[in-house]
Protein backbone atom coordinates (compact mmCIF):
# COMPACT_ATOMS: atom_id res chain seq x y z
CA UNK A 1 0.00 0.00 0.00
CA UNK A 2 1.30 2.93 -1.07
CA UNK A 3 0.16 7.09 -0.47
CA UNK A 4 0.20 9.82 -3.04
CA UNK A 5 3.92 10.61 -2.11
CA UNK A 6 5.18 7.18 -1.75
CA UNK A 7 4.70 6.32 -5.60
CA UNK A 8 7.33 8.51 -6.98
CA UNK A 9 9.65 8.17 -3.86
CA UNK A 10 9.76 4.66 -2.85
CA UNK A 11 12.39 2.21 -4.28
CA UNK A 12 11.62 0.18 -7.32
CA UNK A 13 11.27 -3.67 -5.98
CA UNK A 14 13.80 -4.57 -8.90
CA UNK A 15 16.48 -2.09 -7.73
CA UNK A 16 15.65 -2.53 -3.54
CA UNK A 17 16.46 -6.04 -3.94
CA UNK A 18 19.45 -5.69 -5.81
CA UNK A 19 20.83 -3.36 -2.80
CA UNK A 20 19.58 -6.30 -0.36
CA UNK A 21 21.11 -8.81 -2.26
CA UNK A 22 24.93 -6.91 -1.39
CA UNK A 23 23.70 -7.87 2.31
CA UNK A 24 25.10 -10.34 4.57
CA UNK A 25 21.86 -12.98 5.60
CA UNK A 26 23.82 -12.12 9.70
CA UNK A 27 23.37 -8.42 8.62
CA UNK A 28 21.42 -6.22 10.70
CA UNK A 29 20.65 -3.12 8.83
CA UNK A 30 18.53 0.09 10.02
CA UNK A 31 16.42 1.50 7.30
CA UNK A 32 16.44 5.32 8.73
CA UNK A 33 14.25 6.70 6.38
CA UNK A 34 11.60 4.10 5.53
CA UNK A 35 8.49 5.90 4.00
CA UNK A 36 5.91 2.92 2.98
CA UNK A 37 8.74 0.02 3.11
CA UNK A 38 10.25 -0.66 -0.18
CA UNK A 39 13.60 -1.00 0.96
CA UNK A 40 13.05 -2.32 4.54
CA UNK A 41 11.20 -5.37 3.35
CA UNK A 42 14.12 -6.46 0.59
CA UNK A 43 16.31 -6.25 3.31
CA UNK A 44 14.05 -8.46 5.15
CA UNK A 45 14.11 -10.89 3.18
CA UNK A 46 17.94 -11.07 3.10
CA UNK A 47 19.20 -9.69 6.19
CA UNK A 48 18.46 -11.41 10.21
CA UNK A 49 17.15 -8.23 11.76
CA UNK A 50 15.70 -4.96 9.94
CA UNK A 51 14.81 -1.73 11.94
CA UNK A 52 13.01 0.98 9.97
CA UNK A 53 12.35 4.26 11.19
CA UNK A 54 10.09 7.44 9.55
CA UNK A 55 9.07 10.51 11.53
CA UNK A 56 5.39 9.67 9.33
CA UNK A 57 3.23 7.51 11.80
CA UNK A 58 0.67 7.05 8.77
CA UNK A 59 3.29 5.95 6.02
CA UNK A 60 4.92 3.43 9.19
CA UNK A 61 1.34 2.41 9.83
CA UNK A 62 1.66 1.40 5.36
CA UNK A 63 4.96 0.05 5.82
CA UNK A 64 3.61 -2.39 8.20
CA UNK A 65 0.77 -3.59 6.32
CA UNK A 66 3.25 -4.17 3.37
CA UNK A 67 5.39 -5.82 5.29
CA UNK A 68 3.11 -8.64 6.53
CA UNK A 69 2.09 -9.12 2.77
CA UNK A 70 5.20 -9.90 1.85
CA UNK A 71 5.76 -12.03 5.05
CA UNK A 72 8.49 -10.46 6.57
CA UNK A 73 9.74 -8.90 9.76
CA UNK A 74 10.98 -5.79 10.65
CA UNK A 75 10.67 -3.74 13.85
CA UNK A 76 9.17 -0.55 12.69
CA UNK A 77 9.87 3.19 14.94
CA UNK A 78 7.80 6.02 14.42
CA UNK A 79 10.57 8.86 15.11
CA UNK A 80 13.21 11.09 13.81
CA UNK A 81 16.23 9.46 12.71
CA UNK A 82 18.42 11.71 12.81
CA UNK A 83 17.61 12.27 16.59
CA UNK A 84 16.78 8.83 17.25
CA UNK A 85 20.43 7.58 15.84
CA UNK A 86 22.02 10.20 18.02
CA UNK A 87 21.30 8.10 21.39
Amino acid sequence: QLDAESWYSVTPEKIALAIAARCRPTDVVVDAFCGCGGNAIALARRCRHVVAIDIDAAKVEKARRNARIYGVAVDFVVGDALVLLKT
